[in-house]
């Protein structure tokens, strides 16, 4: 006679053996997870059997045929909510194109996949939660557009939910951030336009094959914007809904390659105003020792109770735009979100935004949640950790070294920082380096590896984006009689025995000397790997690399791989101020970062109307 081991479902959807021990097993026993018996077993046979039955069952979905640029029929089925192409992928080259010219999606499948295809994107990455590889075109009859979707935006979907990480994220799609995030756009036109907004200005700006693709962004841009603008305005507006579009207008502007886009300043004052009128920083910044992460809830920015879930994953979307706000408020085009959150909020409050933020993603999937990705959030968190960290000095500095109007001649002059003030930061930012586990980052950093996972290129974001701390800290301690290059190399030579009239000790120059010649090599392997997202993560080091770098070789190197537009613009302004041997102030930086914003209006030209 047949014995069927049925297991418990909790065992079975995560697909581990099961010892079927009563009442908990061991599985479910040691994870803490509730243990529930499978119940009546049912053959794989007559699961497929009542699936079809079930979407037969079903009102027919029809999706009217298109006929693609080229020529070739796309042909929609009535049934099962299958697609079928008989034209070949014309994908991007290098964006996850079939060379073979082979169709970007999966074969058709029968059933119903719509729901499955949000839990999570199985066609990637293995997903306990469905074995069935799925394809973007069926989930469209479901999504809350507000006119039907175009053969570029398909792909914009597809390759969202295959690879696309912003630069932000490394993690695989499957079980990322974003892919919680399509989850919300699902259920929200404003989301799911500005989502596609951002991925059609990605790609078009990727390639000049999909360069048509921006104007599709900007469509999706204008309808995005409007429906935000509608429930931002709504007191019982989901703020996670509000937060996801903050998210996709940031990354949607931030290569200015489409004409129509949000300028950035406007957005980081729009951000401000909601986090000021619904007190949300403070609810995100609250300790996590002070909740009981499972049962407790908080009301939200709009009066939306707001779960743990809910909350680690509010306070990562707030973590990522203040890390971008904080850059753009020394670039002078942002920064109004930044200065909240440092003026409103103490410093513990800001590094808890990232300790609440750090299991967002076991939080969302709970039980379904791998192993092994659980364990490769562990091991990345302490790179994280430093980059939060480093971001929050940042923003201090960037308070205290404000400029002032007031002006002597021509020149505008710094506010120095108060000599408490510049104590504390260069002590917690020494004490960054001795921290553990975040001292073994550094270690992660300088080993001579060329292949670099996902912990190492972590570590190398974290570290380069330290040094670049440094940098910056040491710049704005300079005073005006030591901006010279020259004055600064002879005070740390050896050979200077008389130190009495350079204020700036020797040893500091030297040290920053050898940061800059560090953080060069870093960059130098970060960027052998090939990976776009870390060029994009090193745009930030580049900049201050380049401000304190002479050698017309490696200026041109950095200028090279300088992505950001207004950075590289500004850089090479400041390199063409210091050819005579003096370093420009930073408020002369701050200045020409600013230019650099405000005048680069068109794709493709640098500024003052410069070729790039």
């Amino acid at each position: 006679m047949l014995t069927l081991r049925l297991g418990c479902l909790t065992c079975r959807e995560r697909r581990v053996k099961c010892d079927e021990a009563s009442p908990a097993c061991f599985h479910c026993e040691r994870l803490s997870l509730k243990c529930e018996p499978a119940g009546e077993y049912v053959p794989r046979k007559e699961q497929k059997a009542r699936k079809v039955k079930e979407a037969r069952e079903r009102p027919p979905k029809i999706i009217h045929a298109k006929t693609t640029t080229d020529g070739a029929l796309i042909s929609a089925q009535v049934g099962f909510g299958s697609v079928h192409y008989s034209t070949p992928s014309v994908f991007t080259h290098g964006l996850g194109a079939d060379i073979a010219g082979n169709p970007p999606f999966p074969p058709p499948l029968e059933g119903d996949f719509l729901e499955a295809m949000f839990a999570p994107f199985s066609f990637y990455h293995p997903s306990p939660l469905s074995d069935m590889a799925l394809e973007s075109i069926g989930l469209l009859a479901s999504l809350p557009t507000l006119r039907p979707l175009s053969e570029d935006e398909h792909r914009a979907l597809d390759y969202y939910q295959k690879e696309i990480a912003f630069g932000f994220g490394s993690k695989s799609p499957a079980w990322s951030t974003h892919a919680i995030l399509m989850k919300t756009a699902r259920h929200s036109s404003a989301v799911l336009h500005l989502l596609l907004a951002a991925c059609l200005a990605e790609m078009g700006w990727l390639s000049e094959l999909f360069r048509p693709m921006l104007d599709r962004a900007g469509e999706n841009y204008r309808l995005g914007r409007q429906l935000l603008e509608s429930e931002i305005t709504d007191s019982t507006a989901d703020p996670l809904v509000i937060m996801a579009s903050f998210w996709f207008l940031y990354l949607q502007q931030r290569r200015r390659a489409t004409k129509f886009h949000m300028a950035y300043g406007e957005l980081s004052r729009m951000m401000s105003d909601y986090f000021h009128k619904y007190q949300l920083h403070q609810i995100l910044a609250s300790a996590p020792e002070e909740e009981e992460e499972e049962a407790t809830t908080q009301t939200g920015s709009a009066g939306v109770v707001c779960s743990a879930d809910r909350k680690a994953l509010l306070a990562r979307l707030t973590s990522w735009l203040f890390w971008a706000d904080v850059q753009s408020c020394f670039q002078g085009d942002g920064g109004s979100m930044a200065r909240l959150l440092a003026q409103s909020t103490s410093p513990q409050g800001l590094l808890d935004l990232y300790e609440t933020s750090r299991a967002t993603l076991q939080l969302h999937w709970d039980g379904d949640y791998p192993d092994d990705e659980l364990t490769d959030d562990l091991q990345n968190s302490s790179a994280l950790e430093l980059i939060h960290h480093t971001w929050v000095l940042v923003q201090e500095i960037n308070d205290a070294t404000t400029t002032t109007t007031t002006t002597v001649g021509e020149s505008s002059l710094p506010i120095a920082m108060e000599a408490a003030r510049a104590r504390d930061i260069k002590t917690r930012m020494d004490a960054l380096r001795r921290k553990y586990p975040i001292s073994s980052v550094f270690r992660l950093a300088s080993s001579p590896t060329r292949v670099r996972n996902r912990l190492m290129a972590n570590a190398d974001w974290a570290v380069a984006n330290y040094y670049a701390l440094r940098i910056y800290y040491f710049r704005c301690s300079l005073a005006s009689d030591e901006l010279g290059f020259a004055a600064t190399a002879a005070s740390s030579s050896p050979l200077t025995t008389n130190h009495a009239s350079s204020p700036k000790p020797p040893r500091a120059a030297a040290a920053i000397a050898e940061t800059v010649d560090e953080t060069l090599l870093l960059i130098q392997k970060t960027l052998e790997t090939g990976d776009r997202g870390q060029t994009d993560r090193m745009q930030w080091p580049l900049f201050w690399v380049g401000v304190e770098t002479t050698d017309g070789f490696k200026q041109r190197c950095i200028l090279g791989k300088l992505r950001n537009r207004e950075l590289h613009d500004a850089l090479q302004i400041v390199f063409l101020e210091q050819v005579g041997g003096a370093r420009a102030s930073i408020a002369r930086i701050r200045q020409i970062c600013q230019t650099a914003c405000v005048t680069v209006p068109e794709p493709g030209l640098g500024v003052y109307g410069m070729e790039m």
